[in-house]
């Protein structure tokens, strides 16, 4: 989605904008799954592709990461029973939908058992003061079990100011584990929720500006639900966030919610809207939204795009921000 949610590394000041990056899930739509069984029982010859996403996968994802799952289906000649049961076999088997990249909300399902889903990306932020962000941004999730997703974060940050030269250097490493200890109810309202501790090393160097100079920690709670096309994602958590001797921040609140809808097996698009307390710095506060989505190259890759700004004196805080990064499943 999920994605993806990550937050941008890039520097101290981070914007709440460019704290965009990943995770995800896919949830299957029964209507095109039905649809495909009765394509299945009267067609005869070639190939037909059906998705069985319905929202941002993640890698699983989130969520949204998490990744998309889909399934091809070909057309047996005159055996109208053989692709009934093929095609309800595939609306059995997915089960996801994306969230996380490209958006700072993230989702709380993991990736498929046994796969990766790795983003990689370019995220940036642009304000008044400068720009800041990270090229490649590499966010990296593995499915370690059915409710456990492992994480690692890596980035060639980049900032600078206003009239002058930008500097970049290998950021802050992100490490994480990701818990989904309640799953959702497919048939009611339960919706599937995880924690998702991540761990921020201060790897970047915080005198160039691209690094927080000390360790950093976000204890989130992530939610999603799933209905028909539609795919709702969010949650939040709280940034303890020392300073690092040269700055006076403090610890913070992180919050957001995304709805994504799936138009067809190959887009999925919406928006979120998200937001953070102050963090001691008169930077990266307040609310701000993003507008994005999800193009299917085919199963196992996937174009992620967003761009947004604040809504509170966003030519000061966030005037633009953005992210494009292809998703790989392996």
């Amino acid at each position: 989605m999920v994605s993806l949610y990550r937050k941008s590394r890039a520097s101290a000041s981070a914007g709440i904008a460019a704290e965009t990056a990943s995770r995800a899930a896919r949830r299957s739509g029964s209507a095109v799954i039905w649809r495909a069984i009765v394509r299945r029982a009267i067609q005869v010859d070639g190939p037909r592709r059906i998705s069985d996403k319905v929202g941002l996968r993640r890698g699983e994802r989130t969520g949204g990461k998490q990744p998309i799952m889909t399934r091809t289906v070909r057309r047996l000649p005159l055996r109208p029973l053989r692709a009934l049961l093929a095609a309800a076999a595939a609306c059995l088997a997915a089960h996801r939908a994306d969230a996380g990249p490209p958006f700072a909300t993230d989702d709380p399902e993991p990736p498929e058992l046994g796969h990766f889903e790795i983003n990689i990306a370019a995220i940036g932020s642009f304000d008044h003061s400068g720009r800041q962000g990270s090229l490649p941004d590499i966010d990296i999730n593995y499915g370690a079990d059915e409710n456990i997703q492992l994480h690692l974060g890596l980035q060639n940050a980049y900032a600078g100011q206003s009239g002058q030269k930008t500097r970049d250097g290998f950021g802050d490493t992100e490490l994480g584990v990701k818990y989904r200890f309640v799953d959702e109810d497919e048939d009611g309202w339960r919706p599937q929720i995880a924690a998702y501790p991540i761990l921020e090393v201060p790897t970047g160097s915080a005198t160039k500006q691209i690094g927080t100079g000390e360790p950093r920690l976000l204890l989130p709670i992530w939610l999603q639900k799933s209905i028909g096309p539609w795919t709702s994602f969010g949650g939040g958590g709280y940034w303890i966030n020392p300073p690092n001797g040269s700055t006076s921040e403090k610890d913070y609140w992180f919050a957001g919610w995304a709805l994504l809808r799936r138009f067809d097996e190959q887009w999925n698009l919406g928006g979120e809207l998200f937001w953070q307390s102050p963090n001691g710095e008169e930077i990266a506060t307040g609310a701000a939204f993003n507008l994005g989505g999800e193009y299917d190259i085919d199963d196992d890759h996937h174009i992620l795009f967003s761009a947004g700004r604040g809504l509170e004196d966003p030519s000061r805080f966030n005037a633009f921000s953005f992210y494009l990064g292809l998703q790989v499943i392996l």
